[in-house]
């Protein structure tokens, strides 16, 4: 009986022991997900554009709105932001067409034009009318 009790007390602590292991690895590597912030975010250096300063279309450099209207014409300017270093941000929307990001300098030249990839449902998925 004693042995039996014994068995079960070692097989609960290894069994408590392995449990504590997976939450430990699954929270460091969430603590390392969120001190790197440019795993998801990509060209925006770890920046979000809700940290970013909300800007209209007037607030941009000319160089830059006179490039916005040459290559897309029909685009819609749907988020323009400033980030603490200067650097405009756009995202470009035309009908039937992939998302840009505009990326600009504080002088607004042109830095990086990237096509966004498409949105997949969620809360912000863009919806298809029927």
């Amino acid at each position: 009986m004693k042995k039996t009790l014994i068995a079960l007390a070692v097989a609960s602590l290894f069994y408590v022991s392995d449990a504590m292991a997976q939450t430990a690895t699954t929270t460091g590597k969430r603590a390392r997900m969120q001190q790197d912030s440019t795993h998801r975010r990509g060209d925006r250096g770890g920046l979000n554009f809700r940290e970013m300063e909300q800007l209209t279309a007037k607030d941009l450099p000319a160089s830059t709105t006179s490039f916005i209207k040459s290559k897309y014409p029909n685009a819609e300017m749907k988020r323009i932001a400033k980030s603490k270093d200067n650097q405009y941000f756009v995202v470009l929307t035309e009908t039937d067409k992939p998302r840009h990001m505009l990326i600009a300098d504080s002088k607004g030249n042109i830095i990086k034009d990237r096509e966004m990839p498409a949105r997949k449902g969620g809360r912000h998925g863009d919806k298809k009318q029927s």
